[in-house]
């Protein structure tokens, strides 16, 4: 089942945000807690943020959040994804469906993007893009300051 997320859900979030994270390029990157807090209840109250949750025999197994947010150059709108997690088959196809269709439905939305920058599955992440009606227009290129800078940067 997927399901909008609710504040009650940040601990479940968080454990499956730190085992994302140690398969992705921020595996050193401090998690933190306000933060995670702060972003997902801005994606949950806010009218141009999405999150949802998937949920198998009552456990978080998935997750998804997202805003739309005004173009650089124009009061229209771009709708991206801020983070896609699913560990059941299935669960991310309907995750991105329903961004999608959340999407289109934002007064002034005009673009939806959706991005792969963790490294992790780019081509399988990829072809499910394309399942959700979405087109493949560039590169993404990412660095990750080494564990010792990010600390100094915080």
């Amino acid at each position: 089942m997927i399901r909008k997320a609710q504040t009650g859900d940040l601990t479940e979030l968080l454990a499956l945000g730190k085992k994302l994270q140690v398969l992705s390029p921020y595996a050193a990157v401090p998690l933190d807690i306000l933060t995670c807090g702060q972003t997902l209840g801005q994606c949950i109250s806010n009218a141009f943020g999405f999150a949802v949750v998937a949920v198998h025999e009552g456990k978080i197994t998935g997750f998804m959040m997202g805003a739309a947010v005004p173009l650089w150059f124009s009061k229209k709108r771009s709708a991206s994804d801020i983070v896609t997690y699913a560990e059941t088959p299935g669960d991310g196809y309907r995750m991105i469906s329903r961004f999608v269709k959340w999407a289109w439905s934002v007064p002034n939305v005009i673009e939806i993007t959706l991005a792969q920058s963790s490294g992790i599955d780019v081509e399988r992440t990829g072809a499910l893009y394309e399942r959700v009606g979405m087109k493949r227009v560039g590169s993404i290129f990412t660095a990750v300051r080494e564990a010792v800078a990010v600390e100094d940067a915080a």
